[in-house]
């Protein structure tokens, strides 16, 4: 975490397959939402290229720490994993994980990103320190080379779910 706040480390970018990120990520969480009897939905849209130049495991990090909370926070329905063009730049790609969980009260989303804050997750019986989404926001502003702290759109509704996208 000291060297993604230093900005100390090298990206390392590719051209990757996106699909196969995708594919890969989603494999990685079957098991748990099937434990779970939660759903687990991959969406690739079909204008997606088949190639990035990315970091492939700084954005498979990036996706695993919005599918671990995906999982944490979801008790029924389903957790989607998707990628496709951005509507507002078609040069570029975007990234969401939504699910049906919990959802986050709006006075609770300005703190999401913060090193160890988290939402009042006590009454769920949650666990964890509250550095997924911290490093997942790190990560992204080095892959995007922004310091635009606004760099993952939530959106949420309480008891309906929520959306992370990049």
């Amino acid at each position: 975490l000291q060297l993604l706040q230093e900005q100390q480390f090298k990206l390392h970018k590719r051209p990757v397959e996106i699909k196969e990120i995708m594919r890969q990520v989603g494999r990685l969480f079957i098991f748990q939402c099937q434990h779970k009897r939660i759903g687990l939905k991959l969406v690739i849209e079909e204008d997606v290229p088949e190639y990035i130049l990315t970091d492939e495991d700084r954005l498979t990090q990036v996706l695993v720490h919005l599918m671990t909370n995906a999982v944490k926070f979801t008790f029924r329905g389903d957790i989607t994993i998707g990628t496709g063009r951005d509507p507002r730049d078609s040069a570029s790609v975007v990234f969401w994980v939504q699910d049906t969980g919990i959802g986050i009260q709006e006075n609770e989303r300005k703190c999401l990103f913060k090193l160890f804050s988290r939402p009042d997750s006590e009454s769920v019986g949650t666990k964890g320190v509250g550095l997924g989404l911290t490093i997942a926001k790190q990560l992204i502003m080095k892959l995007k080379g922004t310091k635009e702290p606004n760099v993952i759109e939530v959106d949420s509704v309480l008891e309906k779910g929520s959306q992370f996208k990049f």
